[in-house]
């Protein structure tokens, strides 16, 4: 759910435009397509970047919250058997230090940051039990319905944005502060805070190097390859009379590698409804090792094909 959401965002932010609207603007057909390949590989990277980013979002919090009540728990046992107080020395470091004098506001920004958490955790819950409602046609399901919603795109996105400008914010005061006037406890607890944000870090890079790092996958065969789907497209025979970029007729080039179809090559046609879209094979079954959708109209063309592909 969140996936299409991402989808969705990438979408606003590059709006889909089909090679053939581009081409009733007056631009030439070849460079239409080119342009159309090279904004849909553009939006796909941006949404992987976005999920990982609303999927951070939601994990962070959650992962914050089980660490603290876990330790603290964990704490409260060992005083039941010692009769020390850790579990109140642990509250103490991570709460008792927010007015420790700095000349940078580092224990305002904890105060924000577990109010945000607090939020964030009863914002998550009511959506996640809204997730639980069965579909049925009650007042309930609809409100439900409208909540689901509105957590996908009401509060996700300035929680994405927290978790964004939070952390930068913090770690530039942590530089820029003194140890002379800050407390050691005080930036001791900004820095613990900041620690799973250097994960979240590690997780985007990550993110960001998986299209590079999936083909080496499918070809050791650690992973299926879903090149392995355009073996099912309809495979077309070149003639020059076919291939004549005009209405009713085929593109004349690849829109991948942008070189004109000849005699002998291998030629594909996506299942995309009621378009034309041919590519060579070979660049189609590259083009699926990053991303399962047409290249021209954005087409899921995965695991879960289209009928118009089995008539």
């Amino acid at each position: 759910m969140s996936f299409q959401a991402a989808r969705h965002v990438s979408s606003l932010l590059l709006p889909q435009q089909s090679s053939e609207d581009l081409v009733a603007q007056g631009l030439a057909a070849r460079e239409a397509r080119r342009r159309t390949v090279v904004r849909n590989w553009l939006a796909a990277r941006a949404t992987n970047l976005i999920w990982m980013l609303m999927l951070s979002a939601i994990m962070m919090p959650i992962t914050i919250s089980l660490l603290l009540l876990s330790t603290l728990f964990t704490a409260k046992i060992c005083d039941a058997f010692s009769g020390n107080d850790a579990a109140g020395v642990i509250g103490g470091f991570l709460f008792g230090h927010f007015d420790d004098p700095c000349n940078q506001p580092i224990g305002a920004l904890q105060v924000i940051f577990w109010v945000f958490l607090a939020i964030k955790m009863i914002l998550f819950y009511i959506w996640s039990k809204c997730q639980d409602v069965a579909e049925c046609d009650c007042e309930n399901s609809r409100i439900c319905g409208f909540l689901r919603q509105a957590g996908l795109y009401i509060i996700l996105p300035p929680t994405v944005a927290f978790e964004l400008v939070w952390p930068v914010a913090t770690f530039c005061c942590l530089v820029m502060s003194s140890t002379s006037t800050c407390s050691a406890q005080l930036r001791s607890t900004a820095w613990m805070l900041l620690s799973p944000y250097f994960l979240q870090i590690g997780l985007v890079i990550f993110s960001c190097l998986w299209p590079w790092l999936k083909p080496i996958l499918y070809r050791t065969g650690l992973l299926k390859d879903p090149a392995n789907r355009v073996r099912d497209f309809t495979r077309v025979n070149f003639s020059a009379e076919a291939f004549n970029d005009s209405d009713g007729g085929y593109p004349t080039n690849c829109p991948i590698c942008l070189a004109d179809f000849a005699a002998g090559d291998q030629i594909v046609v996506t299942p995309c409804t009621g378009q034309k879209h041919v590519f060579h094979r070979p660049c189609l079954a590259n083009w699926f090792r990053s991303q399962q959708t047409c290249p021209l109209c954005r087409t899921a063309l995965g695991d879960s094909l289209p009928e118009t592909l089995n008539p």
